[in-house]
């Protein structure tokens, strides 16, 4: 008997950690595709506004990587073009997203050169795109100024965070309408997530003017995370009749 309430308490406390969530809706890694490649038209990225421009290119990268062998750089063009990809969740044609309500997690590993000292890096949260292109908020890599920024009025040292991974976490509740960034642990922000398409997320648009150094992105990911009460009712409901069929026994 006391061996299967142990095995209850635990079950519940599984149920409710934050690891308990459900696999990741979107994922990429970037290492299925060939280093220097262009990632828009590859796995779920587009470009701005779903229309080709050659001078948006986001590249596919091997000089660091999290995971494998591969990441995203964005910016260090050394002013020749600037960086727009999209990774895209909605429905390039409709619009429709399948992230439109419930709690999210979306999360990105980031590591910024120690020499990357130029202009800004966008990860924009977009609320609607394409058409009507709208954001809601995002952090900002301002590796002029050695700081990051955020919706509200958040702001951080970028002093701790370069030559090493660190992680970038949106934390968004599309019911309560609401949006939580961390970066590297540190809350940035909380803010009110832009529902002018209704509570979508849409997409990320990673964003770097043409004179921008270079950010590298690696094992981005989106995730749902399941209702805590309903898992622990479930759990309830298994191990109770776990615990009839024994007394039966």
């Amino acid at each position: 008997m006391r061996r299967l309430h142990s095995a209850i308490a635990i079950a519940i406390v599984m149920a409710v950690s934050p690891s308990a969530v459900d696999a990741a809706l979107y994922s990429d890694n970037f290492d299925t595709y060939v280093a220097g490649s262009n990632i828009q038209g590859q796995g779920d990225f587009i470009y701005w506004d779903n229309s080709e421009d050659l001078n948006s290119h986001g590249l596919v990268s091997d000089a660091y990587a999290f995971s494998g062998s591969n990441s995203l750089v964005i910016g260090g063009h050394g002013g020749a073009h600037y960086t727009d990809p999209v990774w895209q969740f909605a429905d390039v044609n409709t619009g429709v997203s399948p992230v439109s309500s419930g709690q999210w997690t979306q999360s990105a590993m980031v590591y910024i050169p120690g020499d990357s000292n130029t202009n800004y890096v966008d990860f924009n949260y977009m609320s609607s795109h394409p058409a009507p292109l709208t954001w809601s908020g995002n952090p900002r890599f301002q590796m002029a100024n050695d700081v990051v920024t955020g919706p509200n009025g958040g702001s951080m040292s970028m002093a701790g965070l370069r030559d090493r991974w660190f992680e970038v976490v949106l934390e968004l509740d599309l019911d309560a309408g609401q949006g939580e960034i961390f970066v590297d642990g540190a809350l940035l922000s909380t803010y009110d997530w832009n529902a002018a398409n209704g509570n979508e997320f849409d997409g990320i648009d990673y964003w770097a003017p043409a004179d921008s150094s270079a950010l590298y992105v690696d094992d981005i990911s989106l995730t749902a995370v399941p209702e805590p009460s309903a898992m622990v009712l479930s759990v309830l409901a298994c191990m109770g009749l776990m615990l009839r069929r024994k007394r039966s026994a």
